[in-house]
């Protein structure tokens, strides 16, 4: 609207160079995506979150953000205006609650707010390659996303960016494109 036209990218936490320059990147292909100009804010340190907000994974025994948490007690206050969605990015992994082992991201479609994190994409650092795999998991899953925050539902009927993946295999086989 004439209000809300921008989409925001907040990076949370540490990235490597690669990581960041995947952020980069994926917020350059979301802008011609969805036809918004789109603005990434400088990182937002891990003191924003509090412990309550962080475990270990109990299978592998790595550390977590709970990301409701970072989409109600992070994004949602920081909102800015003119803001169309707010998108945080993590090289972190993500758990949304009890019962859950993790999640690839969490969006509010009432809220505007979503948090998807790099860490099961694979190590963009590796070579080239990897690097490109784990940018194209990247954009998949900020459109995927991102098209929930704009109510769009999952589509069942073709092979489609909106189709539901609960695996990086699954990920891998859907398109980039609606």
């Amino acid at each position: 609207s004439e209000k809300r036209h921008t989409l925001y990218v907040q990076p949370l936490g540490d990235f490597t160079k690669t990581q960041h320059r995947i952020v980069r990147l994926t917020a350059e292909y979301m802008e011609h995506f969805f036809g918004l100009p789109t603005t990434v804010l400088e990182r937002l340190p891990w003191p924003v979150l509090p412990l309550r907000a962080r475990r270990k994974n109990s299978n592998s025994g790595q550390p977590q953000i709970h990301s409701g948490y970072v989409l109600t007690g992070i994004l949602a206050p920081r909102l800015p205006a003119d803001a169309a969605a707010f998108i945080a990015f993590t090289a972190h992994d993500l758990w949304p609650g009890a019962g859950w082992n993790f999640v690839f991201g969490e969006a509010s479609i009432r809220e505007r707010v979503g948090v998807w994190s790099l860490n099961r994409f694979g190590d963009a650092d590796a070579n080239r390659k990897s690097f490109r795999l784990t940018l194209l998991r990247t954009l998949k899953l900020a459109v995927h996303e991102t098209g929930h925050m704009f109510s769009v539902q999952h589509c069942t009927a073709y092979e489609c960016v909106m189709g539901g993946t609960n695996s990086l295999e699954e990920t891998d086989r859907q398109p980039l494109w609606l």
